[in-house]
């Protein structure tokens, strides 16, 4: 495996390093005159040649956005204020008054710099920088100096904090580097390890909490026909909405691996990579019957998520761009997702020629989720309804549309038929107003004849996975 790496950048000369900081140093004298309590000058701590690399820039915006954060915390304002004042007049104001007096950004190849000209007690800041540097998880790789008026930096001695140590050894941190205590070939591995971890947990546990979010959001929407929501268990007999809260737990964690199994296997081929998925979901399941008591609530959902979080890993891992276009997305699940249909997936069901189910549904790209589940809840939300009501629509055009193998189980072939007819006489009358009560009485109906449409609660889950990987900036995909 191949880790991202900061280095992976254009390699420049001792005498452009060496400009580069004279020209800092020159450009945090100009700053100073223009006048202000305290000057925060920001760059990377990056030993070595390299100072500019698609990874250096965005662990530099990582730590950016922490000293805004910082900002904010001293200043009492609220967040994204001074941002959009930057925008409009080139400098920033906040509601206590101009605390941060300018701000400027540069990313050349001598690296990243950003400068805050400040109207806050130099010794205050100090303190918030420092923390920064000393407990983010990469704090190591920040350069954050704050001088004061009179163009002397800060020292952390000045406040009795102790001095930088070094990321190998432990040490004092200027010394290692003066003695040349540690090669450049283990600093580089400690500190690409370090980044690599960081982007990986940090990006998995976003695509786990989406994950998360979306089972649980799926089994909260209320009312669903012949489904276990808030309001009743539908159908069935053997689970209740408890039941999916303790499933949706225990599964979270075992989401985040699956996205980290992606990431960490992003150069295996596709059937490799399901190969080792096929072992994760057969661990998520048997977590799943421990965590429900032998009922299955989520096999699925499982089958499902693990493809989905798999390729946005592997697309994390490889691509460029923060957010994964959705189109793209759906093209790596499809090549993960058909090795299925070749290989049995934990205890999933069999590809039908009546039903797609869930393997039919992940080697597609999960076209009912993206073409139906996810337009409607789109479309609601922006009729004014809430998730919860624009989920309860969405789930009936799922119904309307979609082949539900549990439908067919459970009533078959002709009495799903009937239902997916009766679902779309009911959305050509329904508005935002009507959801609740049309549904409603629709839930009634479903439970006297023991029907229940989870196949297509499954497609509400997904569909819901991607409407919050979107909120995420995970996924960008097509509004329209």
């Amino acid at each position: 495996m191949k880790k991202i790496s900061l280095f992976d950048g254009t390699t420049i000369t001792l005498e452009d390093i060496l400009n580069a900081r004279s020209a800092r140093a020159e450009r945090q004298k100009v700053l100073l005159a223009e006048g202000g309590a305290a000057l925060v000058s920001f760059a990377l701590n990056m030993p070595g040649p390299v100072k500019q690399s698609v990874t250096a820039k965005r662990v530099f915006e990582e730590g950016l956005r922490e000293i805004r954060k910082a900002i904010e915390s001293l200043s009492g304002t609220v967040p994204g204020a001074e941002k959009a004042a930057a925008e409009t007049s080139g400098k920033m104001a906040t509601e206590k008054g101009r605390v941060i007096l300018r701000e400027e950004t540069s990313h050349e190849t001598t690296g990243s710099q950003a400068f805050f000209l400040m109207d806050l007690p130099a010794d205050r800041i100090k303190k918030k920088m420092t923390e920064i540097e000393e407990y983010h998880a990469l704090g190591r790789l920040f350069d954050i100096d704050v001088i004061g008026p009179d163009g002397i930096p800060l020292s952390r001695t000045q406040f009795g904090l102790p001095a930088r140590t070094c990321m190998i050894c432990g040490e004092n941190a200027k010394i290692c580097a003066r003695s040349g205590a540690h090669s450049a070939e283990i600093i580089a591995y400690t500190l690409d390890d370090l980044v690599h971890s960081y982007f990986r947990d940090k990006e998995a546990d976003r695509v786990a909490i989406c994950a998360t979010r979306a089972l649980l959001y799926e089994v909260s929407t209320t009312p669903k026909p012949g489904l276990v929501d808030r309001a009743n268990q539908g159908s069935h007999s053997d689970m209740d909405y408890f039941t999916f809260v303790d499933s949706s737990a225990t599964l979270c964690h075992w989401f985040r691996d699956m996205f980290c199994v992606g990431w960490d296997h992003a150069d295996d081929s596709p059937e490799e990579l399901f190969r080792r998925l096929q072992f994760i979901g057969k661990m998520a399941d048997r977590a799943m019957f421990r965590a429900t008591g032998g009922v299955n609530t989520h096999q699925g959902l499982i089958y499902a998520v693990t493809i989905i979080a798999a390729a946005i890993g592997k697309m994390m891992r490889t691509g460029s761009a923060e957010e994964i276009p959705e189109k793209e997305l759906i093209e790596e699940c499809r090549r993960i997702g058909r090795c299925s249909l070749q290989e049995k997936f934990g205890s999933s069901g069999k590809l039908t020629k009546t039903a797609f189910g869930a393997r039919g549904e992940a080697a597609e790209g999960f076209p009912h989720a993206l073409n139906i589940g996810l337009p409607a809840i789109r479309r609601w939300l922006a009729e004014g309804c809430s998730l919860n009501d624009a989920s309860c629509a969405a789930l009936l055009a799922i119904i309307a549309e979609t082949e539900d193998t549990n439908m067919i189980r459970r009533g078959g072939s002709g009495e799903a038929e009937r239902r997916r007819e009766e679902a779309r006489e009911i959305m050509r009358s329904m508005t935002a107003e009507t959801i609740v009560a049309d549904i409603s009485k629709l839930d009634s109906d479903y439970i006297r004849h023991h029907l229940s449409p989870g196949g297509s609660a499954d497609i509400l889950a997904i569909s819901l996975l991607f409407c919050f990987c979107e909120e995420e900036g995970i996924l960008t995909g097509d509004p329209a």
